[in-house]
Formats: C-alpha cells, structure tokens, sequence
C-alpha cells in the first residue's frame, strides 16, 4: 500500500518501521507500524501507531496547513485589492466582466427596451455569480455559460455515433471538475461539491432559456418564457450530464451507461414575452427567480424594463468592483486541451472521509471483510451494491479512501501555493509600477503604503 509518506520510514533510534497486523481480541487484524526493535525494548517507547490513526491524522495536519494557506491567500487578496481600490480612483475606464466587456454597447443592449441579449451580458451575469461578488450567496451552486451548452451540443453528435466507445474526456471533464469556464473557475466537482448548475441555452438560435441541474434529484429543470417546449435542444443534457458526473467521480466507473435525468418544464404565465426581445432577461430573472426560491411569476412583461435596468446597474457595479478588478488582471488563460485529462481518482469526502452516497442517490454502509484474502479490513459500498453488481456502484477500502484524501489535499495545497505565488507576483508588479510611476513625486502616503505591501510580500517568503 502506497502510505504516500505518512507511516515513519525510521524510528528515532534509527531502526527501521515494520508494519503488521494485530491479532489481539480488542483490535483484530487491525493494521499497525512500529519500531522492529520496539518489542525488545518497550521501555523506550519506541515508535508505535495504528495505521487508520496514521492517515486520520495526516489528514488533520494538511487540513490545518490548509487553514493557514488560505489566510494567507487572504491577506494577499486583500493588499492586493487595496492597491487596485487607489488604482481604479484615478483611471476610470471600461473593465472586463468575465470573458465579456463593459462597453456602451453591452449596456445599450442590456437597457433595451426591445434589444435582444447577447452571449456577452449573459456570461458576464453568470460570471459575477461564479466570482466572490456572489450577489444571490448561493451554496454549493455552478453557474455555466454559453459557450458550455453549445459544447454540449457537439459532444452529443458524437455520443449518438457510438454510445459505447464515448468517453468523457478534454472540454467536457475539465468542466465537471469546475476547471471550465475558465473565467472564474471554481475547481468545484459536480455532484460533490456542486448539487445544483444553471445553465443558459439558446435554442433554434433566436430564443433563449435556461435550466436548473439538480444532482440530487438527478433532473432538470427548464425555464422557459414562451412556455414552450424543446426536447432536440434539450436532448444532450440528460444524457451526457449523469456520464459527466460517473467520470469525475470515479474511473472505474467511467463506461457503464446511467439513466438519463428527468426533464420538467416549469409553468409559465401565458404571454410573456410580447416583445419578442426579452428572452434572455427572462432567462437571467428566471435562474435569479428560482435559486432564491422566489416566485417565477414575480417577473412579468409589466417589469421587465425594470429589471434590465437592474442587470445594467448589477454589470457597471462589477465592472467597478476593485476585487473582479484585480481577478481579472490575475487572470490566465488555460491550455488547449488537445487530448484526454489526467482523471481524478477519489471522492470529496466528509469529515469521517466517506461519501455519503452512492452516484445512484442510495446511501453508503460501513462494513467489516470476513473474506481470506483481506480478513476484518474495513471497506464502505452503496447499500443496493450487492443486489446490484453488475452496475459497479460504489466499492472501496477505508485505508485506500484515506489515501485518496490525502492525495487530494495535496493537489490543492499544490493548487493554493500557486495562488500564493501568483498573487505575491501580482502585488510585487503592482508596486514596481507605482515606484517608478511615483519616484519623482515624493508623496510619502503613497510610499508608506508601497513599504507596506512590500513587508506583507517578504512575511510570507
């Protein structure tokens, strides 16, 4: 078993770690490592520990490591944004929103009345939520955009080709693991750390709406204010969202087919819409409208104007905002994905490090192997698992499941150093821009606060 570094491979006496397995009635077949000189010597109190407690307690040190990463991350964040606060004061112009920008004519659309929205507003909107502006506040929700439907789209074509060999891979599993939209990724997996995704549509290219995924459910919902239905727009989504979810959670799983999510309509007052032109506020107000848990009916034909007027004032507000201000400037463009992604090979795990439940929605069960090969070694499975077989839900080891924790916390204090990194870069850029820009001014307020952010930098190298 790879430890990944948590058993000791020496003891302080300089021995060497052996791992056995306990034959006592207390703790039967339970894994351990001590010192190879320990029994002869347990006076000394050579080194000794379970193998469980090992990992539980590995996994509590990253996690603390983790805490500390994550407050330095916000010191960071917030010199930086300080710096771009006195930044955006004295050069006003037009500002990014996401992949979209902020120009005269988005907000000329977005005001209407009876101007159709564009790609542009509605990714910026959606952008804004996938951000820390998080205006609505929502948990454990995704937010796509439009280029993601129309991914989804073309990945379909060639899933009705041949449904067996279709793998989820490239675009489509860089988006189940929150890699994608790259502007204002979350890394957050679907199913996991994610039970709801809105997701905007435009169908028969003229007329947008927008659906709720409900991973717990396993169904969609659409949001339509024609009141119409669109099963051929629609049709890729059930399908390839539950072969996206299997993929990112488990490879083992990545090949047998799922049931498709249910689709429903939600009802909608006869005709909205007289204009023809307000579809995609609609489509905004309508996942706004239902996250919230309000009412659908509270938008209307009657204040629509009204919440243009909103979503205008909502984009300058974030096209202002000093911390969408420094993100953007931090932003990277990813790679091309030219080829298949590394898969990830755990499941998010709660604070005992077990799932909760099976990618089927049945609940997990705990229990103890009596089998001759791994005798009294503990392991979880889906409890319809055994009527179940050839469906392969899910089986796994509680020591490998440790592990796997562990791994995954250490790809994102990997992931969390390179912020680190990135926004040290960030604020040492910032500064050298102002020396230079302010060398000859002698404003001592503007040095001082340049000393300030340079003693924040080096605390942390």
């Amino acid at each position: 078993m790879n430890n990944n570094g948590v058993i000791p491979s020496r003891c302080w006496c300089g021995k060497g770690i052996v791992t056995y397995v306990s034959k006592t009635e207390e703790n039967p077949y339970r894994r351990f490592f001590r010192c190879e000189i320990g029994l002869q010597r347990k006076k000394e109190q050579h080194i000794f520990n379970w193998v469980d407690e090992a990992l539980l307690d590995e996994i509590q040190r990253m996690d603390e490591q983790q805490s500390r990463m994550a407050e330095e991350i916000e010191d960071l964040r917030s010199s930086l944004k300080k710096t771009v606060e006195e930044a955006v004061i004295k050069h006003k112009k037009h500002l990014k929103i996401g992949p979209s920008m902020y120009t005269t004519e988005l907000a000329e659309r977005v005001m209407g009345p009876a101007l159709w929205l564009q790609n542009q507003e509605i990714d910026a909107m959606l952008f804004c939520e996938r951000t820390s502006l998080r205006r609505w506040n929502p948990s454990k929700v995704a937010f796509m955009s439009c280029i993601f439907s129309n991914q989804m789209k073309n990945s379909y074509i060639e899933f009705k080709k041949d449904r067996k060999k279709f793998r989820v891979e490239g675009l489509l599993h860089q988006y189940g693991i929150g890699e994608l939209p790259s502007h204002g990724r979350t890394r957050s997996v679907w199913d996991l750390d994610v039970n709801r995704m809105h997701v905007p549509l435009l169908v028969d290219g003229n007329h947008w709406i927008s659906m709720c995924v409900n991973f717990v459910t396993r169904s969609i919902e659409v949001f339509d204010c024609a009141g119409l239905k669109h099963n051929k727009d629609l049709e890729p989504f059930p399908h390839l969202i539950p072969r996206i979810v299997k993929a990112v959670q488990s490879s083992e799983k990545r090949g047998f087919t799922v049931k498709p999510y249910d689709v429903t309509y939600a009802p909608m007052p006869f005709f909205l819409n007289k204009t023809s032109s307000d579809c995609g506020v609609y489509a905004l107000k309508h996942i706004e409208a239902h996250l919230l848990g309000m009412d659908l009916t509270l938008v209307n034909d009657d204040n629509i104007c009204e919440a243009r007027q909103k979503i205008a004032y909502d984009l300058w507000e974030a096209a202002n905002d000093p911390e969408l201000i420094s993100r953007m400037g931090m932003f990277v463009p990813p790679k091309a994905t030219t080829s298949p992604t590394v898969e990830i090979y755990n499941v998010i795990f709660t604070m005992s490090c077990l799932p909760s439940r099976c990618w089927c929605g049945k609940g997990i069960v705990t229990y103890v192997s009596k089998t001759e090969e791994n005798p009294y070694r503990r392991f979880f499975r889906c409890e319809i698992g055994l009527q179940r077989k050839k469906e392969q839900h899910i089986f796994n080891w509680v020591d490998e499941a440790l592990l796997d924790e562990i791994q995954r916390m250490d790809e994102q204090q990997s992931r969390m150093a390179e912020e680190i990194e990135d926004l040290r870069s960030s604020l040492k850029k910032t500064v050298e821009e102002a020396v230079i820009k302010h060398k000859k001014s002698g404003d001592v307020g503007l040095i001082g606060s340049i000393l300030s952010i340079l003693c924040l930098c080096s605390k942390f190298d």
